[in-house]
């Protein structure tokens, strides 16, 4: 049988049993209807061996939230809400959420559309509805040297019709300049390149100088569904 057993500072204790047989009646242990609000529990008291009622709305120390140790947990579809802040009164601004629902972070593989490659790094970082993507590819081998150079594999689904760039790194490559970019019609990682114009011309795989020794790296950032 459970009971709730309060113990003196001396030794002795006291305990709090449900009955033996069934009573006639309920038996109700109340507080005194003044102490305790709604939305409110019971909670370890300042005073040694008291309980005292803590609001479930109220904050923990003078300013700040702190947790000693362990995380916060939320629910699914829930977060950290910042719609308390002033949001941005630019000219051509609005605002659409406030609402930090979501973190992630982990690893990708990319893959390309033809022929084949060693995924060296790929790491992702998803904040809410925006993804940053950093990969390093590398080993590039093709038996057709005019498919384009072309990556599947991204984590999250890039927002139609944006389109994201970004620099890159590339060795063993004859072009000047290279820029990564996500096509939002196929889901790709595709390249383009500088070759002496001002036009950015797609990467093919006769633009590879050394398939075994091509290195490209870049850091990416496009938006997804939330």
């Amino acid at each position: 049988m459970s009971s709730i057993k309060l113990k003196h500072a001396s030794g002795n204790s006291m305990s709090i049993a449900a009955p033996a047989t069934n009573p006639a009646s309920d038996l109700s242990i109340k507080l005194p209807a003044t102490v305790g609000t709604s939305n409110q529990y019971l909670k370890n008291s300042s005073t040694a061996g008291t309980l005292e009622f803590g609001s479930l709305t109220g904050t923990h120390g003078a300013t700040d939230f702190t947790i000693a140790d362990g995380n916060l947990v939320v629910a699914a579809g829930h977060g950290i809400d910042f719609s308390a802040q002033t949001a941005s009164s630019a000219t051509g601004a609005t605002t659409t959420a406030e609402l930090l629902d979501h973190y992630e972070e982990g690893t990708f593989t990319l893959t390309p559309t033809n022929g084949t490659c060693a995924s060296d790094f790929a790491r992702y970082v998803k904040i809410g509805s925006l993804v940053t993507l950093i990969f390093d590819v590398s080993n590039f081998s093709n038996s057709s040297s005019s498919d384009h150079l072309q990556l599947t594999g991204i984590p999250f689904a890039i927002v139609s019709p944006e389109e994201s760039s970004g620099a890159c790194h590339g060795e063993r490559l004859d072009t000047s300049l290279l820029v990564s970019w996500i096509d939002p019609g196929n889901q790709r990682i595709g390249f383009r390149g500088g070759f002496g114009s001002s036009n950015y011309s797609y990467i093919l795989y006769s633009n590879i100088t050394d398939g075994s020794d091509c290195n490209i790296k870049t850091t990416m950032t496009y938006t997804t569904a939330s």
